[in-house]
């Protein structure tokens, strides 16, 4: 697949994408009945789970270091609604498990095209350091099991030396003269079979000589019967074979060479993304370099001019000069968001109140929502709506920078897509701007109190330090530290020793085998909740980045009958997402550990293991 392919099969994804957040905004927010929310997000759910196909695909084929940026942030948003769809039809449906048998025959498509597909960069992207782990984890075990083996050798060689020594007194001489002609007859034994192979062998050798060397058309009769033995053999199975493809009743085979073609391209192609990624990498501190070097006078020029003219109409407007905005307020950035100067010594007046009165406003604060939400249940509407989303911003966001950048854009200079050089600049000159501002934020800070005091003749209040006696808190007992100086590897050993980190399984979701469910309308019309099948429990979605816009999911529960396949989803799950397999069972933790530690035995294996 070329490069130039692959971006117009990103502009395509892009035009489906545009096309469905605009029926989305300008859609239906409420419905008269559950049944027809559901539908419609199921609908959404199944739209959005295409373009995430597509996008993965392109991901994984893109070789531009930038474009896959983009490409990365704005799976993440499409994953994320996905999730919060699944909320929504969980909501409307009452029910965990989602059916798409009839919205797949009313599209023309099998169930497996509705499938979730795990995202490959989960995994793909971070392959080297899964790769490493695993590798520490196979060591660290092969290194266990080796010491068992030569442990219980040592104590196997050790038992036999104390049986010797205990037993040599004991065994009586009749046993001893017993053991010995036995030992003698079977060696006599050996000796007379080796004889007897030597004589046969002779035999054959002889009758192999006695049959008449001239005699050819014996021997060319015989190869030939076997060959066309053979020869019939083979044209009968491959005849059988070709009749049972014919009849359905066999799969035509994989040839080994287009798999082995195909592995060895997609290995090209990674090693490829990874050493521009690499460049890009590499070329940013060079870059941000040259953007300092260049632009650093000007940039700091201009910010310097803005803030005084902002410090002398504050001035001029409110008697004495302004409260400068600290670090936790952004320092100037307050001040770059096309305010007046009037609205910007608003804000940075409240943000100081705000500071001051945290616990009041905290109440305050309380009591409010105590109050809307007595409001929202008394005002609460009987429409079933949808949800505000999260990550619909992100996905537009991304889609606007796609337009700015790489829509339409001649990219004939750039064949072997490296990284763009203009593209970067941009792209790293406001990290270096904000650098600039904060260091004359901080200059500017240190002026502004000398001024107030040479002119107004009055201290900054933030300065002063405040003269309340502070409470004496109470002190706790320490708890040991059990793991002062020592490295994250010695932690990482320590627990795959304890067993509480385990090696995963090498398995993915294709080997988890099963059938969708079929008859879940034919059963909800009868008023029956149908059963999960065993594909309908393997659907898995997951990122990082994802998890910081949704709620926290701290546990899943997988019950079922022994040999359901519980284990294996856990360790599919492991391998698909990139996961480290801990045992954080009690019993599993108090084999190894005290009871009065298992709470900072915890901690360590959240803070260095993962």
């Amino acid at each position: 697949m070329s490069q130039k392919y692959v971006q117009t099969l990103w502009t395509n994804t892009q035009i489906q994408l545009s096309r469905l957040l605009t029926s989305e905004t300008f859609g239906p927010k409420g419905f008269d009945s559950k049944r027809k929310a559901n539908d419609y997000v199921r609908r959404l759910f199944i739209k959005y789970n295409d373009i995430m196909k597509k996008l993965d695909e392109i991901y994984q084929t893109l070789i531009h270091p930038q474009k896959r940026l983009i490409i990365r942030i704005l799976l993440d948003g499409i994953v994320g609604r996905l999730i919060e769809l699944k909320q929504e039809m969980i909501k409307f449906d009452c029910c965990e498990y989602t059916y798409f048998e009839d919205l797949a025959l009313d599209q023309n498509k099998t169930l497996d095209d509705l499938c979730i597909e795990i995202p490959r960069y989960f995994t793909e992207d971070r392959f080297k350091s899964i790769e490493q782990r695993n590798h520490t984890i196979r060591m660290i075990l092969d290194r266990l099991e080796q010491s068992k083996n030569d442990l219980s050798i040592k104590s196997s060689f050790d038992s036999l030396l104390t049986l010797k020594n205990y037993q040599t007194n004991i065994i009586p001489l009749a046993t001893v003269i017993h053991v010995l002609q036995a030992h003698e007859r079977a060696r006599q034994g050996r000796i007379h079979a080796y004889f007897m192979r030597q004589m046969k062998n002779e035999l054959k050798i002889k009758e192999m000589k006695s049959i008449n060397d001239n005699n050819l058309e014996d021997s060319c009769l015989i190869i030939q019967t076997i060959w066309r033995q053979k020869y019939a053999e083979k044209l009968f199975d491959r005849k059988k074979i070709e009749n049972e493809k014919l009849l359905g009743m066999i799969l035509p085979r994989r040839k080994l060479s287009i798999n082995n073609s195909i592995d060895s391209r997609d290995k090209k192609r990674r090693d490829l993304q990874l050493q521009h990624h690499q460049e890009f990498d590499e070329a940013s501190n060079y870059i941000k370099q040259k953007i300092r070097q260049y632009e650093e006078t000007e940039v700091k020029s201009r910010i310097e001019h803005i803030l005084i003219q902002w410090l002398l109409e504050s001035r001029q407007l409110y008697g004495q000069f302004p409260i400068y905005p600290s670090d936790e307020l952004n320092g100037s950035t307050t001040l770059f968001k096309e305010m007046t100067v009037a609205e910007v010594q608003e804000f940075i007046d409240k943000q100081a109140q705000a500071l001051k009165k945290k616990k009041s406003k905290r109440k305050e604060v309380k009591k409010q929502v105590k109050n809307l939400k007595k409001k929202s249940t008394k005002q609460k509407s009987t429409m079933n709506e949808l949800e505000s989303s999260k990550f619909i911003p992100i996905i537009n966001n991304q889609m606007n920078i796609y337009k700015e950048l790489f829509y339409e854009r001649d990219e004939s200079y750039n064949k072997e897509q490296h990284y763009d050089t203009l593209l970067a600049i941009d792209h790293f000159r406001p990290e270096v701007e904000n650098e600039i501002r904060h260091d004359v934020d901080n200059i500017l800070r240190n002026e502004l109190i000398y001024l107030k005091l040479a002119i107004d003749n009055t201290e900054d209040k933030q300065t002063k330090k405040s003269k309340k006696k502070k409470k004496r808190k109470k002190r706790n007992k320490k708890v040991k530290d059990i793991i002062a100086n020592r490295t994250n590897d010695s932690i990482f050993e320590e627990l795959v020793e304890t067993g509480i980190i385990l090696p995963t399984k090498l398995v993915h979701q294709q080997d988890f085998i099963g059938d969708y469910q079929y008859l879940t309308e034919t059963m909800r019309y009868n008023e029956k909740e149908p059963m999960p099948s065993l594909l309908d429990c393997q659907q898995l979605t997951g990122s990082q980045n994802v998890h910081l816009n949704i709620p926290l999911r701290k546990a899943v529960l997988l019950a079922g009958p022994r040999g359901s396949g519980k284990e294996l989803l856990v360790h599919i799950a492991c391998n698909e997402l990139g996961g480290l397999l801990l045992d954080l069972s009690l019993a599993n933790i108090a084999k190894s550990f005290n009871t009065g530690i298992l709470k900072s035995t915890i901690m360590i294996i959240f803070v260095h293991s993962l």
